[in-house]
C-alpha cells in the first residue's frame, strides 16, 4: 500500500472510530446523515445491508433502543457486537429474499429504515464496475419493495455517473422526497454520496417475502 493510500485510510475519523470503539470509520457517516435528517427513532425497526463489519448497527442500535430492533445482512457474520436493541446477523445475499424474509419475520413487521452503505470492488473496467454499481442500487430498491413500511425511509451510498442518476429517477417514483447528500465524514478523494429517501408512497405496499423451506439455517 502506498503511502498515501495508508494515510488515507488512516485519516481522523479512522483513528478517531478505534479510539470510540466503533468497528469502522463508517459510522461517523450514519451519525451526520441522522443529524441532518432524523432517521433513527426509538423503537424503529432497522434493516443494514452489507452491514459488515457493524459501524452502523453499532450507531443504530443505541438510538432505537430497546423497544427498537437493527437487523445486519451481510456475506460475512457480524460477530461480537453488543448494542442495545434487539439484533441479529443475516449471513447471505441482501438480493436473496429468502434472507429477506427472515429479517422480516425477526422484526415481527416491514421495517421503518433501510440502510445500505455497500460498494463494489472497482476493477477499473468501466463496463464491468457500471454493472456492479447497477447490482448494489438494484438490491436496496428490491429490499425496499420487500421490506419497507409506507411512510420508511431509504438510504443509500451512491457514486457519481448515469447509474446512480437513473436510480435516483426510480427513487423519485416510490418515494415522496429524495435528497442527494454529500459528507463532511467522507474522505476527500471520493466521488461518493448518499441518496436519502423519505416517506416511501403508499401505494407502493411492503411485499412481505412468504415463508419458505429453503430459509437459511440460523
Amino acid at each position: 500500500m502506498s503511502k498515501k493510500k495508508e494515510y488515507e485510510r488512516q485519516d481522523k475519523f479512522y483513528k478517531q472510530a478505534k479510539e470510540e470503539g466503533f468497528m469502522s470509520r463508517a459510522a461517523y457517516k450514519l451519525q451526520e446523515l441522522d443529524k441532518r435528517f432524523r432517521l433513527l427513532r426509538r423503537g424503529h425497526k432497522v434493516l443494514d445491508l452489507g452491514a459488515w463489519p457493524g459501524g452502523w448497527l453499532q450507531v443504530a442500535g443505541p438510538v432505537v433502543g430497546s423497544s427498537g430492533v437493527v437487523v445486519g445482512i451481510d456475506l460475512k457474520e457480524i460477530t461480537d457486537l453488543k448494542v442495545p436493541a434487539r439484533f441479529k446477523s443475516l449471513v447471505g445475499d441482501v438480493a436473496d429474499e429468502s434472507v429477506l424474509g427472515q429479517a422480516v419475520e425477526f422484526a415481527g413487521g416491514p421495517f421503518d429504515l433501510v440502510l445500505s452503505d455497500m460498494s463494489p470492488k472497482i476493477t477499473g473496467i468501466r463496463l464491468v464496475d457500471e454493472a456492479a454499481l447497477s447490482n448494489c442500487y438494484d438490491a436496496a430498491l428490491g429490499a425496499a419493495y420487500k421490506c419497507l413500511r409506507q411512510g420508511g425511509c431509504l438510504v443509500v451510498k451512491a457514486f457519481k455517473g448515469n447509474e446512480s442518476h437513473q436510480f435516483s429517477m426510480k427513487l423519485r417514483e416510490i418515494f415522496n422526497i429524495v435528497k442527494r447528500c454529500e459528507l463532511d465524514s467522507t474522505r476527500k478523494s471520493s466521488n461518493e454520496f448518499y441518496i436519502v429517501s423519505l416517506n416511501f408512497k403508499d401505494g407502493v405496499p411492503c411485499q412481505q417475502p412468504s415463508q419458505s423451506n429453503d430459509l437459511a439455517e440460523e
